[in-house]
């Protein structure tokens, strides 16, 4: 079961760490690619993909397998928070633009899902 978080040893560290659960250890290295501080992490049901939200106006499809980007979906504002939707094809965020967006899951995600 993996365990991720958001930030890492300074404020200024804007990457997802992954830890075992069983061991309190990180697995592998930090994972880069938001340029400021991440506010919020979702994983689909199927524990393959990970969104992460950011103040730097962006939403980060991560494969949690490969821990890299899938896709970038950009809000014009900060983004607060982000979950899956129940069926985990597509992706809500929402944050200091009042609203909430709606992205669809690239197709390449759910095939690479529908293997593991």
């Amino acid at each position: 079961m993996a365990l991720l978080s958001g930030g890492g040893g300074s404020y200024y560290e804007h990457a997802i760490r992954e830890w075992d659960a069983s061991t309190w250890k990180q697995v592998g290295d930090s994972w880069k690619g938001h340029t400021s501080w991440i506010s919020a992490i979702a994983m689909n049901s199927a524990g393959t993909l990970v969104a992460s939200a950011s103040s730097d106006n962006s939403v980060r499809l991560w494969q949690l397998s490969h821990q890299q980007t899938i896709a970038i979906f950009r809000h014009s504002s900060l983004v607060a928070c982000v979950t899956f939707s129940t069926d985990d094809k597509h992706i809500l965020s929402g944050g200091d633009g009042k609203k909430i967006l709606e992205w669809a899951v690239p197709e390449c995600a759910l095939e690479e899902h529908a293997k593991e």
